[in-house]
């Protein structure tokens, strides 16, 4: 091998970990903007006062924890802000969707959708959202109607969302687990109003494909029991 084919291959082998040390970055994030495992939070409700109607509560105060951390804190940011938890978090997908990259892929579901006071009794009642590419990604699960807005209109915190306590959790899983969480989801009977899902997960991803797609024809199962540590899932249905 010449010197200047070896150096070629090394420039191809550094830039290669470069893109998978950049894609692996996709995860849940703090207040910081710094990866962790998971964190929970607790949107607090608004109280009004009969006294003190302005009692200088937004609505968007709330309580976080993560798995850095060993207590709950009020957090200093509000909910509505890019700072937050749920802002920092949320940017990697707006930024996914900026780039058009065919290596990352999202879903978001609400029986709630932003923009629509109509709720469909014929989805679950469940309200979420996932960003992934081949090394990891994110799953969100809350309780926020009307939320997050779609990838084209940028951050934001609904008005509908200040009044009532509202929560949720979000936990960064490998690729290897997503395949377990694609038969999940089609449990939960999402109603997905936002997605980009490249055809290369297509063949692993049947359930959110055709999720994304509206054209899923699965039968629902009433009951899935799954490992996410990498073993094989296992299908119940209810009897």
């Amino acid at each position: 091998m010449t010197a200047r084919l070896l150096n070629t291959s090394l420039a191809l082998l550094c830039l290669g970990l470069f893109e998978v040390l950049k894609a692996a970055k996709i995860s849940c994030r703090n207040e910081e903007g710094e990866a962790v495992d998971w964190f929970t939070f607790y949107k607090l409700p608004r109280q009004v006062k009969r006294q003190d109607k302005d009692s200088g509560e937004t609505g968007l105060e709330y309580l976080y924890l993560d798995s850095t951390t060993r207590s709950w804190r009020r957090s200093e940011q509000l909910m509505n802000a890019t700072g937050s938890v749920l802002g920092r978090t949320l940017h990697q997908l707006y930024k996914a969707h900026t780039s058009k990259s065919n290596n990352t892929a999202y879903l978001m579901y609400n029986d709630g959708v932003p923009k629509s006071m109509n709720y469909g009794s014929k989805y679950g009642h469940t309200k979420g959202v996932l960003l992934w590419n081949r090394v990891q990604g994110f799953w969100l699960i809350h309780s926020i109607p009307l939320f997050p807005p779609i990838p084209g209109e940028g951050y934001d915190y609904p008005p509908t969302g200040r009044r009532n306590g509202q929560s949720g959790i979000c936990i960064t899983f490998k690729y290897n687990q997503y395949e377990a969480i694609d038969s999940q989801l089609l449990v939960c009977n999402p109603n997905v109003y936002s997605c980009a899902i490249p055809a290369t997960f297509h063949q692993t991803f049947i359930h959110m494909s055709q999720l994304c797609s509206k054209s899923s024809s699965s039968e629902i199962p009433g009951r899935y029991l799954c490992s996410l540590d990498g073993s094989t899932a296992e299908d119940t249905l209810a009897s």
